[in-house]
Formats: structure tokens, sequence, C-alpha cells
């Protein structure tokens, strides 16, 4: 079995290669080979390359085929369950890579103030803006509780609106630390940020950072084991104040601050950190500790044994506190006799003592809910454990502090759960631990809301559910839950649950997980995982509507700007629909071979494209894609000339209101088509309009539309400064997003402005890079814009000819599109000859 301890692809890598050598090191040649005689055996999977199999060994690699993994493991004689392990811990290093649901909590939510004397001094904040407190000390030494009272302090002072606690899980028993990105995501999240669509640690930064700005806030990260994990979510939110915890130091801090600020685009300060070392007690403060708690239990021979204790925590006010608590728990035992128990043993078997004789007083009920508590990973509402537990046994957890109940939830100190966790291991057969799972996944799918508490107990079901084999409870919690996630803007939760479900689903059901899994990874980021995901599923599971997957494949590869490979997918697709008799999926990849035909500068493709999708798609009753073809129709009318008819169209889905698109993205083509058409001031109000309504419920993409619009617009208008800076958010966004025709859009934007400035030289770089991104996408449009541009550049150096030239070829692609701007350019055509 692979080693518990692989937390990475190089330590996957490392683990993978000793395996190979262990069995006899066979060359990569003979393991495809294998693999390949394999895969004709049962009839599934294609053969690999010998390349791909080699990529497995990687220690690079940023994802891997996980069923390649498995598959090569068995083809080194591996048994098949050894081999189905690998495969899951594959599985789970892409999972992790991309995401994982992480616990965000408020702090000193509903909590009143504390009185303050009128003329007392106003007391210092626990750490400026722009400063981070790093609160370091040994396990139990009081760093949480410290920082958390330091929170709760500034936010009773008034001094944030907010205060966050985001757990990091550096040094948790159980689940592996939180990538730096899903941190982000749920800090944006928990500050009402949007989060969805791709949106990476850049744009994350932004969101924070603007949301910091408008709500004073603290973030408390806890429990951070390494500076290089924790640095990413100190770059660029300079409004907030920040304390992090952590066993370390974190002495490097600094240096991955700037090494990450230095692979940024934020140009504010540097925060500074200061750290804070909470040392345990001196052996004075211990005894006195011990003394103020124990005053009763202490005779006139007793001072010697409360020393030895004292001298057993070691300082620690853990310790101390579970030293007391099992003084109090056990009323028959001496000073002495407790101070014998502590001595021996190890420090980290301290706190067990007082958790067996504590559970020991717990009856039948409470004693089952503690430990199906320990096997939980997420804080879970006091309904959620009423349901489960309708008895008085969580009252009881409570009262021994053996949970913690803080605004609803119950939660557990990470020492208990792991405590609680081995006791049910221990204790519980698996059948018991498995009857526990099917009631949590039950009540957890019924009564949970979307929100982030909600979430948290989906994504504990889940996990549970994987651990116990529940097969069937994790399939179903996926199927129902997985899009909804997504939709909700839960996407690393979503991922997770569907690899999860992946793992576990049969064949049958596995297309239409994959399916799904594709969509959560490209709205992560991750598209090579999404294309993988679709192809994967086009393999192995049955569509219930045929050529879907095609045209899914087809938009990804769009959204790339890899148009050839999106013509291939769209074709497919549609001859696949067509052959199926699915109306509904052809009229789709019809419209959708329309639309690419209208970027690639097609006209007459796009116009009977447009014509048959509409057609088809009327037969089908396909209401959705008839709103899809009016709107890409009107900015493909709009581009020709045809403003009155393409008005008609955008005006007619805005009045009416549709499905499949925000009301501000319609809004966004109504700008694009005014533009167009010369019509500056209505494109100006419909830009004002449009960011009124502006609320995270549109796509990511919108806003550099819009800002590339804007730009157009204040260049128009002559305000050269505005249009720069709409132009540089729109590319700045488009690059974030990885949007390549808003980014060439952007940047010919943004050369035009340099013409109107005299800034020739600067017009020249920037029409150089659209041109770059024009000629990869095959974007006539943006590839004429380009030329022109630099037939100005050469036009101001004197060259007249080479500057005809340059704009006879970008007339020529506009003619050969019949695009609106075409009688403009045949003038400067006619003036530089």
């Amino acid at each position: 079995m692979p080693s518990r301890g692989i937390d990475g692809f190089a330590a996957f890598s490392r683990a993978l290669t000793q395996l190979r050598l262990d069995q006899g090191a066979p060359s990569f040649a003979e393991l495809t080979r294998r693999v390949a005689v394999l895969r004709e055996q049962r009839g599934s999977g294609a053969a690999p390359g010998r390349v791909t199999v080699y990529d497995c060994f990687r220690p690079d690699r940023r994802r891997i085929d996980a069923d390649l993994v498995g598959d090569i493991v068995l083809a080194l004689g591996v048994p098949a369950g050894t081999a189905e392990a690998w495969r899951r811990l594959a599985l789970r290093l892409a999972g992790a890579t991309l995401g994982d649901h992480v616990v965000v909590t408020e702090l000193g939510a509903g909590r009143a103030a504390p009185p303050v004397s009128s003329d007392a001094p106003p007391s210092a904040p626990a750490v400026a803006p722009g400063t981070v407190l790093v609160i370091t000390g040994l396990p139990g030494v009081g760093k949480s509780m410290l920082a958390r009272r330091l929170a709760e302090g500034e936010r009773a002072a008034g001094r944030v609106d907010l205060a966050l606690r985001v757990e990091l899980r550096g040094y948790d028993s159980v689940q592996p630390p939180v990538a730096a990105e899903e941190a982000l995501r749920g800090i944006a999240r928990a500050l009402g940020a949007r989060t969805e669509h791709r949106a990476g640690a850049a744009i994350l930064r932004r969101r924070i950072a603007e949301a910091c700005a408008r709500r004073p806030t603290l973030l408390l990260l806890e429990d951070a084991a390494a500076a290089a994990a924790v640095a990413p979510l100190l770059i660029g939110i300079p409004g907030a104040q920040i304390l992090v915890t952590s066993r370390a130091m974190l002495e490097d801090l600094e240096a991955e601050i700037e090494r990450g600020r230095a692979g940024s685009a934020d140009r504010s300060a540097s925060p500074r950190v200061r750290r804070l070392v909470i040392e345990p007690l001196t052996s004075e403060q211990a005894i006195a500790s011990l003394e103020r708690e124990l005053g009763d239990r202490i005779t006139s021979g007793g001072h010697d044994a409360i020393a030895r204790l004292a001298r057993a925590s070691g300082g620690i006010r853990l310790d101390l506190s579970v030293i007391a608590r099992f003084v109090r728990d056990n009323p028959r035992w001496s000073l002495d006799d407790v101070a014998e128990r502590f001595e021996s043993g190890d420090a980290d078997e301290r706190v067990r003592p007082f958790l067996r004789s504590t559970v020991a007083t717990l009856d039948d009920d409470a004693m089952a809910l503690f430990r199906s508590l320990g096997l939980l990973s997420a804080p879970i509402h006091r309904d959620i454990i009423g349901h489960l537990a309708p008895g008085a046994g969580i009252a009881r957890l409570t009262s021994l502090h053996l949970v913690e109940s803080e605004s609803g939830l119950i939660s557990m100190h990470d020492t208990v759960r792991a405590f609680a966790r081995r006791l049910a291991l221990d204790t519980d057969p698996l059948s018991v631990r498995r009857e526990f799972g099917r009631t949590f996944v039950g009540v957890v799918a019924e009564r949970s809301q979307l929100d982030r508490v909600g979430v948290g107990q989906l994504h504990a079901a889940a996990l549970l559910a994987d651990e116990l084999g529940l097969r069937s409870e994790l399939v179903r919690l996926a199927q129902r839950f997985a899009e909804q996630l997504g939709d909700a803007g839960y996407w690393a939760e979503a991922h997770d649950l569907l690899v999860r479900a992946d793992a576990s689903a049969e064949p049958d059901e596995r297309g239409d997980i994959a399916e799904l899994l594709a969509r959560a990874s490209e709205r992560l980021g991750d598209v090579d995982a999404a294309l993988a995901a679709l192809h994967r599923a086009e393999r192995i599971g049955t569509e219930a509507m045929p050529g879907r997957r095609w045209n899914i494949i087809g938009n990804v590869h769009r959204m790339l700007g890899r148009y050839d490979l999106a013509e291939e997918a769209y074709r497919t697709a549609g001859e696949r629909a067509s052959a199926a008799g699915n109306g509904i999926t052809e009229g789709r990849a019809i419209g959708n071979l329309a639309d690419l035909s209208r970027l690639r500068g097609r006209s007459t493709e796009a116009a009977s494209g447009y014509e048959r999708a509409r057609q088809i798609s009327e037969s089908a009753g396909d209401e959705v894609n008839l709103a899809i073809i009016r709107s890409n129709r009107a900015m493909f009318r709009g581009a020709i000339g045809l403003t009155a008819e393409a008005l008609a169209d955008i005006d007619g889905l805005i009045r009416h209101g549709t499905t499949g698109f925000s009301a501000s993205y319609l809004r966004v083509v109504r700008t694009g088509i005014l533009v167009a058409a010369g019509d500056i001031d209505e494109a100006a109000a419909t830009i004002a309009q449009c960011r009124a309504m502006l609320d995270g419920s549109e796509g990511i993409e919108v806003e550099p539309e819009l800002d590339v619009l804007d730009a157009h617009v204040q260049l128009a208008r002559g305000r050269f400064d505005d249009a720069s800076a709409a132009g540089a958010r729109a590319l700045r966004e488009a690059r974030e997003v990885g949007w390549p025709l808003v980014e060439a859009d952007a940047l010919n934007t943004l050369a035009e402005i340099a013409v109107a400035t005299g800034e020739f030289g600067l017009a020249g770089r920037r029409a150089t890079a659209a041109q770059s991104v024009a000629e990869t996408i095959g974007d006539p449009l943006e590839l004429a814009r380009s030329l022109a541009v630099h037939s100005a550049v050469l036009e101001s150096a004197g060259d007249r000819a080479a500057a005809g030239v340059a704009a006879r070829r970008a007339l020529d692609l506009l003619e050969s599109i019949g695009h609106v701007r075409t009688p403009q350019l045949r003038e400067r055509v006619a003036l530089v000859g």
C-alpha cells in the first residue's frame, strides 16, 4: 500500500518510482506494453503512449491520470487492492490540488461590546492594517485562545465590522492542509465577494481587498504550518487586520511574501510582520495556576505534589487545564497519585487520562454520539445533531466540554476529535459506523442549506461516506448536490465531491459524473483536467443527449481560443445529435458553429448557420438556445452594420427576459452594438445601467468586456486617461480569466489610445501583442485593427509605403467580413496611398 505520508505529487513520484524499482525496474516501454495488454484484455481504455506513462513518474506534475496510475501499478504485478489504493491516492492528490472545503467562521457575532468608561483612554488595536501578527508557540500554550480574544476584542471595540477565523489545518490530525487558493476562495465567499468561474488567486485577492475596503475586517488564519502556505494569503490585502497562529516561527514568511509579490500585480506596500511568542508558564506561574484551581484539594502535605504536577505540565496551559480537570473529576485520587500518573507517559498522551475519565461518566447514548462525532470533519449545526441523537447526549457532551458550541454549531477540538475517532475505530464495528454514516448522510442531505455551514456539512458527509465505503450514498450526494454546489459558487467543494463519487461510481454512472467534474475543473481554472474528464466521459459513459459532451468540449476549446479544435468538436456534436434525433443538442452545436464563423470573419457561413440553428431549435422547442442565437446574431448584425435589426434582437431579449443570460450580459451585447454604430452617448448610458446591476450573478467575463467597451467610449470622447485606465483593467482581467478574445480587443484599444496621444512606440508594441493573440486564435477583426495601428505607426515614422501595405491588408480583412469599420479604413487607405 502507498505510504500515508504522501502529500504531494513530488512525494507521489518518489514512491511510485520506488515501487517500480522494487518490482524489477521494467523499462517505460515495457510498462506501456503491459498496460496496453491489460486494457485490451478487459476491453476498456486506449493504449497509452510511452511518454504518457513516463509522465506519471515525473515529480513536477500538476495533475495526473489516476486510472493510468492504477493500471501501471497492476502492470507492475501488484495485487488489485493495492493498485486501487494507488489510484485513489492519485485522485486525492488531483482533488487537493484543485480545492477542498475551507471552514470559515465569524467571531464575536451578536456579542455586545463591554462597557467602556467615557474617560478611559482608547485601547490600542491588536494589529494595525498593513501589519501581520504571527502568534507562535508550542501546542496547547494558548495561541488560539489569545488570538480569538484579540479578534473578538477588535470587533467589540468597533475597530472592525467583521472578524473571520479561517482554519488552515496545518497540523490537523485527519485532514490535509488547505490550499492557499481555496483559503482565498473561502475568505472571499465569507466577505460576500464573487468567487465563481475560474477566479484565480489574483482575482480573489482583489475581490477580498475591495470587500475589506468597504467593510473593515480582521482575518484570523489559524494553524499555519509553513510560510509558503500562508504567504499567498497576505499579499494585496492592505485593508485587513491579520492574525496568524502557528506552532512554527515562520522565519521565512517575509521572504515568501516578497517572492509572491514579485510574481503578482500587487503594488501595495508589503505587510510588516510582527511575531508574538507565547512562552510556557514558569514553574512558579504554573504552581500558582494549579493552586488557584485546586486550593480546596491541597492539604498541608500536598504542595510537593503540586510542584511535581507543575513540572509535568511543562508550563503548557492546556496541560494545566487537563490536570486540574482530572483532579476534580477523580476525588478518590490523591494529588500524589495524580502526579505519578502525569509524570509517567509521553507528553502527547497527557490529555488522554482526562478524556478517558471524562467519557467514562457518559451513558451509552452520549458515548455513542461522542464516538460518532469524532468521525466528522466540520462543525455541525445543533439541529442536525438533534435529528441524529434526539436525547440529551449533546447537552451532556457540551457540559463536559467534550464539544464546543458557538452560534448554533457543534465542533470538537482537534485533540478531542482524534481521541473520539480512535475510540470509534477501536470500539464500533464497521457495520455500526456505516449505519451512522447512512443516517448522517441522509439527515444532512435533507436538512442542509447551501450556505457556509450547510456546505461544510455536505462536505463532511461526503468524506464520511467515502471513508466508510458507502458507495451508493456518495454517488447520490454527487448526483443531487454537485451541480447545485457549483451554481451556488462552491466549485471546490463540488469538485471534491465529484472526485470521490467518480472513484466509487458504477460504469453507467461515471459518464454524467465525469461531465459535472469537467465543469467543476474548468471553473477552478484547470481546463486540461476539464477536457480530460469530458473525453473520459465520452469514452466510458452513455449519454442521454447524444452529442452534448462534444458540444461542451467545443465550448471549452472556444473559450481558450482554440478555434480549429472547437469547430471540429461542434461538427462532431451536431452529427451525433442529428443521427440520434436530438434536436436540442443539434441546434446548439449548429448555433455554436455559426458564432464561431462570426468570430472567424466568415459572415456568409455565420448568417446561414444562425438561421439553420434557429429552425432546428424552434422545432425542438429549445427556448434557451433560441435566446442564445438571438443574442449572438445581434452581435453579428451589429458588426456588419445592421444596427436596427441588431438592437431589435437584443432589446427584445432585455424587455422580455430570458434564461441562459444574466441581464447585465445582455446590456454588454447592446453596448457593443452601439459602439460599433458610433452611438457613443447611448453606449455610455447602457454601460452605466449595466454597472448598476452587477451583483455577482453574472459570469466573471462580463467585467472585462464591459471595461473594454468603456475604453472605446472614453477614447471616442477624447478622455484618454479614463480610456487608458479602463483598457488596462480590461487587459488585466482578460488575462486573469484566460479570455483571449477580450485580451486582443483590450490590447488594440490601448494601442489606438496610444496613437491618439502620439505615443507611437507604445502603440506599436501593443499592436504587436494584439496581433500575436489575434493570429493565435484566428480573429480577423482584431488582426485588422492591429494592422491599422501599425499603419499609423509606420506613417508617423515616415514610411508611407509600408503604412499603405499594412492599411490595405487590414482593409482586405474587414471587407471579407463585411465589417462596419470598412468605410473608415477605406478612407485611411486612400490617404496613405
